[in-house]
C-alpha cells in the first residue's frame, strides 16, 4: 500500500501566529483559495519582502507546500530554534523556476526547529514582492518518522520522535529497540520490557500477557488487584481485583479484613458471628462474636436479650441495663450479688435458711427448757 506524505503526517503551521505584514495570519488559516482578498502579500509592507510562522515548538522540519498567487521566484526558507541563528532550508537556484500555484519544497536536508522565514532575495524593483495564499509544514505524526512518515515509533508519553525514530527519553510501555518499535520478547511486559508475565497473581496461571500492560486474563487471585494483579489489596478492601469492601461485612473495625477472605481481623462487632462476621447471633447468645449467654442474665425471658448488647426486662428484684444488680444489695450499700452467678446464690440462700432454722430450733428448745424447770421447781 503507498502512502502520501499528506496522509501521514500533519500540518503543524496551520492557526499558529505569524509575522510580515498586518494579513499575514491569511497564509495559515487552512484556506488554500488562490484569490488576492484570501492571501496576505508584502507589496505595501515597509518590513520588506518577507514572512514568518512560528510553530510554538522545536518540529524536524522537511516537507512545506506553499500556495501563491502570482510569480514567485527568487524566494529562500530558513529554520531556526528559539535564540539560534537561521538555517538554509530552501533556496531558489533558477529566477523564475516557480511558476505554478502550487510549489512542493524539501528542505535540503531535516532541519529542527521552530520557526520558518520565507524572503524575497530578488533586487527589489516594480511587481517583485512576496504574496502567499497558505503555506503548509508538514512533519511525521505522532508515532511516524522516516522521508516518507512510514516507519513507526512508540515513545513514553506519546512523544514525538527524531527524523531517525529515537525517543526523546524512553520507549513507552511493551516497546523496546533503538526506534521503539519492537514489541517485548514473550513473557515479557511494561516498562522496558523488565517485568515477567509468572510473577503476576492472575486468576489463571499463564506465562504469557499483554505486552503493554500485563493484565490478567479472568483477572485476579483473591486479594490482589491493579491492572498485572501484582498490587495487594489496600486496607478496607479484600477479595479478587480487590473490589470488595470490609465495611460491608460487620467486623469490629470496618476497615480490617482479611485481603483475601475478607475474614474480621479483630472479631465481629457485638451482634454477629461466623468469618465474614454476617450472621447474627443466635437467640440466647449475644455481643461480640456472640460469646455471652442471655441466661447468665437475670432476665424475664433467658433465651431473649438483644444480641447487641443482651438488653432485656429484668426479673423482680434486679435492676440495671443487663439486669445485674440486686436492688437489695443496692438500697443496703452492700455488694452486687447479682454480678455472682445462680449456683452460687441459691447456695448461699440455702446456707442462710439454715442458718435462721437452726437459731429459730435453739430458741424454743431453750424456750421449752424453761418452762419445764419451772414447772417442776416448788
Amino acid at each position: 500500500m503507498t502512502y502520501s506524505i499528506v496522509e501521514l503526517s500533519e500540518n503543524v503551521a496551520l492557526g499558529k501566529q505569524t509575522f510580515g505584514t498586518r494579513t499575514s495570519y491569511l497564509a495559515v488559516d487552512g484556506d488554500s483559495t488562490i484569490f488576492f482578498s484570501k492571501c496576505t502579500d508584502t507589496k505595501y509592507a515597509v518590513t520588506g519582502r518577507w514572512w514568518k510562522v512560528d510553530l510554538l515548538k522545536d518540529y524536524p522540519i522537511k516537507h512545506i507546500t506553499i500556495y501563491r498567487f502570482s510569480s514567485l521566484s527568487g524566494i529562500s526558507l530558513h529554520v531556526n530554534k528559539e535564540n539560534q541563528e537561521p538555517e538554509l532550508c530552501h533556496k531558489d537556484r533558477i529566477l523564475g523556476a516557480f511558476t505554478t500555484a502550487k510549489k512542493q519544497i524539501e528542505c535540503d536536508r531535516v532541519i529542527t526547529g521552530r520557526y520558518l522565514n520565507i524572503s524575497n532575495f530578488q533586487i527589489s524593483h516594480n511587481g517583485i514582492y512576496l504574496t502567499l495564499c497558505e503555506v503548509e509544514i508538514y512533519v511525521c505524526s505522532v508515532g511516524t518518522y522516516g522521508s516518507d512518515c512510514t516507519n513507526f515509533c512508540h515513545c513514553l508519553n506519546n512523544e514525538r520522535c527524531s527524523e531517525n525514530g529515537e525517543c526523546p527519553s524512553r520507549c513507552a510501555d511493551g516497546w523496546m529497540g533503538s526506534t521503539c518499535s519492537q514489541i517485548c520478547d514473550t513473557g515479557m511486559y511494561g516498562a522496558g520490557c523488565l517485568k515477567l508475565c509468572s510473577d503476576r497473581n492472575c486468576s489463571v496461571e499463564t506465562s504469557l500477557c499483554n505486552h503493554i500492560s500485563g493484565s490478567c486474563i479472568g483477572g485476579c487471585k483473591e486479594g490482589f488487584g491493579g491492572i498485572d494483579c501484582v498490587k495487594r489489596c489496600e486496607d478496607g478492601v479484600y477479595g479478587a481485583g480487590c473490589r470488595k469492601k470490609c465495611s460491608d461485612r460487620k467486623c469490629k473495625d470496618n476497615l480490617q479484613c482479611d485481603s483475601k477472605t475478607g475474614e474480621c481481623i479483630d472479631g465481629c462487632q457485638p451482634g454477629y458471628q461466623s468469618i465474614d462476621c454476617l450472621r447474627e447471633c443466635d437467640n440466647g447468645t449475644y455481643g461480640q462474636d456472640c460469646l455471652s449467654n442471655c441466661s447468665a442474665r437475670f432476665c424475664q425471658a433467658q433465651d431473649k436479650c438483644s444480641k447487641i448488647d443482651g438488653k432485656c426486662d429484668c426479673l423482680e428484684g434486679y435492676q440495671g441495663t443487663d439486669c445485674t444488680v440486686d436492688k437489695r444489695t443496692a438500697l443496703s450499700g452492700g455488694a452486687n450479688l447479682g454480678s455472682k452467678d445462680q449456683s452460687s446464690i441459691i447456695l448461699e440462700t440455702v446456707i442462710v435458711g439454715l442458718v435462721i432454722g437452726w437459731n429459730f430450733m435453739m430458741k424454743l428448745t431453750h424456750d421449752i427448757f424453761t418452762a419445764s424447770v419451772e414447772e417442776i421447781l416448788p
